[in-house]
C-alpha cells in the first residue's frame, strides 16, 4: 500500500492517506494487475479504496505547546507552552499569584533526589523532560536567571504528568485546556 502523509496546519492533524495500487493484494476495485517488475504509478481511479486517518499528535517539542492547567486544593498552575519554545507558568495558591517565565526546551534530564543522581536501582537514568531557563520567577527568586528539568512520566494530547528531576516530589498531573 503506498502511503502519502498531508499536514493540516490549521487544525494541527496530520492526515495519512493510502489508496490501494494494483498490485496490492485484496485489491478488487484496484485495476488491473501490474508485473512486479513495473511498479504502477499511484493513480486516484472511480470507486477505489481510500483510507483516511486522522492524528493529533506531533514529534518533538510542538507536541506540549498549549495551555495546561493542574488544580490541587488550594493551588490553580497555568503553564503556557509556546511553539517559539518561551512560557508562562501562573501559580494561584489561595488567592497569591506568582510566575515564572522564560525558555523551555525538550531534552533528556538524570532524576535525582535531593539534589544528587539517582541510583539505577531506584529507577535513575536518562528521561525525556522539559528543561526550563527562568528568566522571571516571582514564586522563588534564588531560581530567577536558573535552569531546572521537570521529568515527562507520561503525556497525551490531552494529559501532560510532569516530575521534579531535582527533588523527590509527587508527581503533576495537567490537563490540555481546550
Amino acid at each position: 500500500m503506498r502511503r502519502g502523509l498531508v499536514a493540516i496546519g490549521l487544525l494541527g492533524a496530520c492526515i495519512d492517506v493510502a489508496e490501494r495500487r494494483s498490485t496490492d493484494p485484496i485489491a478488487p476495485d484496484a485495476g488491473v494487475a501490474v508485473g512486479e517488475a513495473d511498479p504502477a504509478p499511484i493513480v486516484r481511479r472511480p470507486g477505489g479504496a481510500v483510507r483516511v486517518e486522522a492524528s493529533r499528535s506531533h514529534p518533538g517539542y510542538g507536541a506540549f505547546v498549549g495551555v495546561w492547567r493542574h488544580k490541587e486544593d488550594g493551588q490553580l498552575e497555568r503553564l503556557e507552552l509556546r511553539r517559539d519554545g518561551t512560557f508562562d507558568w501562573s501559580i494561584d495558591r489561595s488567592g497569591t499569584v506568582c510566575q515564572i517565565a522564560g525558555t523551555v526546551v525538550l531534552g533528556t534530564a538524570i532524576p535525582k533526589v535531593d539534589g544528587q543522581a539517582s541510583p539505577p536501582s531506584e529507577g535513575g537514568g536518562e528521561g525525556p523532560a522539559l528543561t526550563w531557563t527562568m528568566t522571571t520567577n516571582t514564586c522563588n527568586s534564588s531560581y530567577q536567571g536558573r535552569t531546572a528539568s521537570d521529568m515527562i512520566v507520561s503525556h497525551d494530547f490531552e494529559h501532560l504528568v510532569l516530575k521534579d528531576a531535582e527533588f523527590s516530589l509527587d508527581p503533576v498531573p495537567y490537563v490540555r485546556e481546550p
